[in-house]
């Protein structure tokens, strides 16, 4: 069965990825936040940290353990979230500037 697609849809699903899986170093911008894979402190914790749609994001460490928690940057401030938490929220990488 084939999918019907929009062009511009099947290009967001390509770009867009979630906080695990963005690349160390690369900015991005919070597409969506899956609330409700979040228990209700977390996601009020997030809240208040200012973790929302349209907000600028970069992973700058990963734990060597494949489980241990991802420090990302949003704003000034660095920010330590579980692996379940970074899935829960989608990116969309931002353009990789021209050399």
């Amino acid at each position: 069965m084939t999918s019907l697609r929009s062009p511009a849809r099947a290009r967001h699903e390509a770009d867009s990825l979630t906080l695990e899986t963005l690349p160390r170093r690369r900015s991005a911008t919070v597409g969506a936040i899956e609330w409700a894979r979040l228990a209700s402190p977390e996601a009020r914790r997030l809240r208040e940290l200012g973790f929302d749609e349209g907000v600028a994001i970069e992973v700058l460490h990963r734990s060597r353990l494949g489980s241990g928690p991802i420090a990302c940057r949003i704003g000034r401030m660095t920010v330590a979230l579980r692996r379940a938490v970074a899935r829960a929220i989608s990116v969309s990488p931002d353009p990789l500037p021209a050399e």
